[in-house]
């Protein structure tokens, strides 16, 4: 009589399962600007012209900041960049704050506009409330 073989079973372990990568952040998309120059025209006055004002360059198109009456580059996410940082301390002249007479001045709770677009026609000089 011969004896019957015992044979072991194999224990094989499984492979371990790898965890995929994380993906990287998206880079932030960068802003066209238009010929890498603000929308300003060197020819604005660097303060918001007095109205009614005299001036010279027919259809000047110029932006300017609603409180501060300094010279901007026009409204992107509702404010407008000032050209020179430091106004309106250069001249010590300060805009006198007028509120719009659609608001009375009644502290309605309505945003300021961000700016004024001053535009010169037949030698003088009428703004506009911005957006």
């Amino acid at each position: 009589g011969g004896s019957g073989g015992v044979t072991a079973g194999g224990t094989g372990s499984g492979g371990v399962n790898s965890t995929g990568g994380t993906g990287g952040a998206g880079g932030l998309t960068g802003t066209g600007a238009t010929g890498g120059t603000p929308e300003v025209d060197l020819r604005c006055p660097a303060l918001k012209p007095d109205i009614p004002g005299v001036c010279d360059v027919e259809q000047l198109r110029c932006t300017y900041d609603y409180l501060s009456g300094c010279l901007c580059t026009g409204v992107a996410m509702g404010i407008c960049p000032k050209v020179d940082p430091d106004c309106p301390s250069v001249s010590g002249k300060v805009a006198p704050f007028a509120p719009p007479p659609e608001t009375g001045g009644s502290g309605s709770g309505a945003p300021l506009p961000p700016s004024e677009v001053c535009v010169c026609s037949a030698g003088s000089w009428s703004c506009t409330i911005g957006i």
